[in-house]
């Protein structure tokens, strides 16, 4: 079995968790989502296994899914059928017949999957002192140095970046120091 979970900000929500789990082990019917959420923070725009209102499932082949009352659906959420071979999240903006607002919130949490990039750190790339400037981390961990350095000119955001490594080691870290080369390219240390 396999999770996927995020919290993101989502431009027609004020925030969106979606929570999918699937099924590896039947070799004959390949993955397949056997549970998944879009939960705001009031309620779930949509849930295959709701708690107050679990819709039937109808075998392997398929997810259900219910949506929350509302509307001409006081007292069940309506149901929609997808594909269990795919989220349901990817399918919904495709679906003409399903409710615009949750197609939409659907799509902008689609949005922000898009732009999540997958890194291959290499300790020697970031290693490097970058130009000032750069603010696009590398795929490598290049350009972190001038990265850290543009982060770091919102007090906020360095106070955030700063609690967030603090969690992650051992050591206590109190600040960054940005140490520039004679060709004025950017190093950073930890204080």
């Amino acid at each position: 079995m396999y999770r996927v979970s995020t919290a993101s900000e989502v431009t027609s929500l004020r925030a969106a968790r979606v929570w999918i789990a699937g099924d590896l082990s039947n070799k004959n019917v390949g993955p397949r989502v056997i549970r998944e959420i879009l939960h705001t923070r009031q309620d779930y725009l949509w849930d295959s296994h709701a708690q107050d209102d679990p819709p039937p499932q109808k075998g392997e082949h398929h997810i259900q899914v219910r949506h929350r009352r509302g509307g001409n659906y006081r007292k069940h959420g309506r149901i929609s059928d997808f594909s269990a071979n795919r989220p349901v999240l990817s399918q919904f903006p495709h679906q003409d017949d399903e409710p615009l607002n949750v197609r939409r919130a659907c799509t902008s949490v689609l949005e922000i999957f898009q732009d999540i990039r997958f890194l291959d750190l290499d300790p020697d790339a970031i290693r490097q002192p970058s130009q000032p400037g750069q603010v696009i981390l590398g795929d490598r961990g290049e350009n972190l140095s001038s990265v850290l350095h543009d982060i770091c000119q919102d007090p906020s955001l360095k106070d955030t970046l700063l609690g967030w490594l603090r969690s992650l080691t051992p050591i206590d870290v109190v600040d960054f120091a940005f140490q520039t080369d004679l060709s004025g390219r950017i190093l950073v240390a930890l204080v």
